[in-house]
């Protein structure tokens, strides 16, 4: 997340040859992908890409040993050829579910307003910079600047010896 919006980094797709996305609508491909991460942890290399709200979460996992990515992924995301999919709604128990589903959509969509405001928050902070920071360039006087950068390293180089 950044003044420019959200990002994915696909370095773990580049290294591996299998992919895996874990479909959950609910938050519940969090339980299975830190069960995935303790069980691959033990057999190989394991790389974790942290959640961006959840720092303390995985989002993406990448298995060096048998060379799959596993990320957390929307439901709305556009299926891709070579991806394999586990959908995490085949796991819950679907009288349970019913009981909150009203619940979790509303969780949800609180989810997706802060997201949203937050991403609206940092790109205010982004034109709140750039406007500071052409008020601070036409105040500078970069000439003075780099003569009394000069002058200070020479002055600890002469403190240094070097």
């Amino acid at each position: 997340l950044s003044m420019n919006g959200a990002y994915h980094l696909p370095t773990f797709s580049r290294l591996a040859k299998t992919h895996y996305r874990i479909l959950d609508s609910y938050g519940t491909g969090n339980f299975f992908l830190q069960a995935l991460a303790d069980t691959l942890a033990r057999r190989g290399t394991l790389l974790l890409s942290p959640a961006p709200a959840c720092p303390h979460l995985a989002a993406e996992l990448f298995f060096g040993e048998g060379h799959a990515s596993f990320a957390l992924a929307d439901t709305r995301e556009a299926a891709q050829d070579g991806v394999r999919y586990v959908n995490m709604q085949r796991f819950l128990h679907r009288q349970e579910l019913a009981k909150v589903r009203a619940r979790l959509r509303f969780t949800v969509r609180c989810r997706e307003t802060l997201f949203d405001g937050a991403l609206d928050a940092l790109s205010d902070a982004r034109r709140a910079h750039f406007a500071l920071e052409e008020i601070y360039k036409s105040a500078m006087d970069f000439e003075s600047l780099s003569r009394e950068t000069a002058r200070l390293c020479d002055e600890l180089g002469d403190l240094l010896e070097v």
